[in-house]
């Protein structure tokens, strides 16, 4: 499996640079579906059952979920070619997406007993690459995330827990639409959208339907540039990261009140496609993601509310993407060894 921010497997590790917060005691563990030959944990919940996806040994995708005592089970969508899992509530509702014989995409939502619904938006297209994504799951079971129409267009739709889907799209999106990231308890979504012009905004959907954009003060305004939001606390904090106008990724966070604070993990490279990059957010606003040094390498960090950062990599890593974490701040991902191969990782604090 591919890091999700480069689309390739590094090699190397970056020695931690000055200013990294103090070390702490922390106990990184290995996670490998058995039998699999690529694994990646994507969410963990607040009693530690983790969800995600492996690769296996005849290369089809399926979606698993692990026990606090670390037992496996695999699972796949009905009618799904390929399973992915992709977030967890803290019932252990699991939601993610599929794609069918024909490539189409369709969401999914499995209780803890095991019970699949499929989702699909309305609107949503019926043809190779079209179809619905789902991408979070609150604690009430409310679930975000995006759909391609029949014209390859993205738009934004949040499902209550009982099956009822609303659209919605940002007023300005252009060709690439709308993408619905993360929703907190009150059901409010943050997400990012893409201008006529290709420049990324980010956006906050109310739980009444009311959407706030906003622009990261320092976001590049050329084409691929721009703000990315898509994660959301249950105070209604924001984060995500943002590209300025030499093409460098930078973390963000967001207050309820609109005021923006900038981050940067230590060792960050400063580079056009360098950065920070915030890819998780748990409920009192403590955030982890991935970043890349100079040398193109991918590392991860925790940063905690005061602001101190801390990395991190998965021992024998040549990569390290966090891509998860719960209440208690256990964090979850993956990693690339030197044969190439996928592993997924638990990090306690």
């Amino acid at each position: 499996m591919k890091l999700t921010r480069t689309g390739k497997l590094f090699a190397g590790l970056l020695f931690a640079a000055a200013g990294v917060a103090a070390a702490h005691a922390q106990t990184i563990t290995s996670l490998n579906f058995p039998g699999a030959l690529d694994t990646v944990a994507f969410g963990i919940n607040a009693s530690g059952v983790i969800t995600g996806t492996y690769v296996d040994s005849s290369n089809v995708v399926h979606g698993f979920v692990r026990s606090k005592t670390g037992k496996y089970k695999s699972f796949d969508a009905p009618g799904a070619k390929s399973t992915d899992a992709i977030a967890i509530n803290k019932a252990g509702v699991i939601t993610g997406f599929d794609t069918d014989s024909g490539d189409v995409w369709h969401g999914f939502v499995r209780t803890a007993k095991g019970a699949i619904t499929t989702i699909d938006a309305p609107g949503a297209g019926t043809l190779s690459g079209e179809g619905t994504l789902a991408s979070s799951i609150n604690s009430a079971g409310t679930i975000s995330g995006w759909y391609f129409d029949s014209n390859d267009v993205s738009h934004g739709f949040v499902r209550s827990n009982t099956g009822t889907i609303t659209t919605f799209s940002v007023s300005g999106a252009g060709q690439h639409g709308t993408y619905a990231g993360g929703i907190n308890t009150a059901g409010v979504v943050a997400g990012h959208y893409q201008d006529t012009a290709g420049v990324w905004h980010g956006f906050m959907r109310a739980a009444s339907g009311t959407i706030t954009t906003f622009d990261e003060p320092d976001a590049g305004t050329d084409k691929g540039q721009g703000t990315t939001a898509g994660l959301i606390d249950n105070a209604g904090t924001i984060a995500g990261w943002y590209t300025d106008s030499n093409g460098v990724d930078h973390g963000f966070v967001r207050s309820p009140s609109g005021a923006f604070t900038s981050f940067d993990a230590p060792g960050a490279g400063t580079n056009g496609g360098d950065g920070t990059v915030a890819l998780a957010i748990n409920a009192s606003g403590v955030i982890t993601g991935p970043y890349t040094g100079s040398n193109g390498v991918e590392h991860s960090y925790v940063r905690a509310t005061t602001g101190a950062i801390t990395d991190f990599d998965a021992p024998g890593a040549t990569a390290t993407e966090a891509l998860g974490i719960n209440t208690a701040g256990d964090i979850v991902g993956f990693y690339a060894d030197s044969s190439g191969a996928s592993h997924g990782f638990l990090r306690t604090p």
